[in-house]
């Protein structure tokens, strides 16, 4: 376990932009970070009764780390893909799951004493750490997301190593590309005006690409929401780099004005600040996606009255900061407003 004196020295890597009690309050959470890891990593290491796994994990941990500029949170290197394969393969689905478990937890342990993380703003660094906590808690090792082709293992491994960080109650993706097909998603009719787009904003990458995580999604409200698009813009403010931001959902459908009054609502910031939609047509996942939980747009959609779409949202970058800043300026009581940047 790491002691006091090395998280405390880890500290000064800050810099002069962050107070003494930011560096202290910093260090106290990346070592109940590492508490909890170290515990949750003997527990389910006695359990295993197994010592060959930590190492089997240390050496898939150091192979599936890289990211793949451009290629989402999902990629993966061949050597990494069939590393997990052989082991899954030959150790069957229970041992998979153990040693899934204790990739997040060493992948956790890593990414708190990494100069990267420490320098992470500090809404930001609160928003991830608290994501790093519930995953370095957990022992769990029957859930069946523990699996090398399951996309919340995907999502948790993103969080513990930083391919996805933390906005929220939500998850986006800071290294990502808009792909060229939507360009013709909508029929050819539209390739002239969705080209222009693109060149207006500079091109298909790089953007943030936000994502639901099923882990730690809530209700959607206007609150909440706003207080993700304010993280969002923190991390823009971060990496010069960015284009914007930008997601591909049911959710951004102008028909749910009728169809979903209250998530039009929740919505309603980016589109009236300058957020940029393109129709990308519907599919079964779609439709399923939009009816599942709603009897309502399930009667609508039964009685013909709506088809479930889908649309990308693009949220250029200067008009997401242009509008962070005016909320905070004009809401500069708000409990979310202290580590937005204010």
């Amino acid at each position: 376990m790491m002691s006091r004196s090395w998280v405390n020295s880890s500290a000064s890597v800050l810099g002069a932009q962050a107070p003494p009690d930011d560096r202290v309050s910093r260090a106290a959470l990346i070592e109940d970070v590492l508490q909890l890891a170290e515990c949750s990593r003997l527990v389910v290491l006695h359990r295993a009764r197994s010592g060959d796994l930590e190492s089997v994990a240390a050496d898939y941990l150091a192979l599936a780390r890289p990211g793949i500029p451009r290629a989402g949170y999902r990629a993966y290197s061949a050597q990494a893909v069939n590393y997990i394969a052989r082991f899954h393969t030959s150790q069957g689905n229970e041992a998979t799951r153990v040693l899934l478990r204790l990739v997040l937890l060493a992948a956790c342990i890593e990414l708190v004493r990494t100069e990267q993380y420490l320098r992470l703003p500090e809404r930001i660094f609160l928003n991830h750490t608290a994501m790093l906590v519930r995953i370095a808690a957990t022992t769990d090792c029957d859930a069946s997301w523990l699996n090398p082709d399951h996309d919340l293992f995907h999502k948790e491994f993103g969080l513990a190593s930083l391919r996805l960080i933390a906005a929220e109650n939500r998850v986006v993706d800071a290294n990502s590309a808009i792909p060229r097909s939507v360009v013709w998603k909508s029929g050819i009719w539209s390739c002239p005006r969705n080209l222009a787009v693109f060149f207006r904003l500079g091109g298909f990458s790089p953007y943030l690409q936000t994502h639901v995580h099923d882990l730690t999604m809530s209700r959607i409200t206007e609150g909440n929401r706003i207080q993700f698009w304010l993280s969002c813009a923190e991390i823009l403010r971060d990496r010069p780099a960015l284009k914007g931001m930008f997601g591909a959902s049911w959710l951004e459908d102008p028909a749910l004005e009728f169809a979903a009054p209250r998530l039009y609502l929740a919505n309603r910031v980016p589109r009236d600040n300058g957020a940029i939609y393109v129709p990308m047509g519907t599919d079964e996942e779609t439709v399923g996606n939009a009816l599942r939980k709603s009897a309502f747009r399930q009667s609508l959609y039964d009685n013909g009255q709506y088809r479930p779409q889908r649309y990308l949202m693009i949220w250029p970058r200067a008009r997401v900061i242009e509008w962070a800043d005016r909320w905070i300026s004009e809401n500069p009581d708000h409990p979310g407003v202290a580590s937005a940047g204010a």
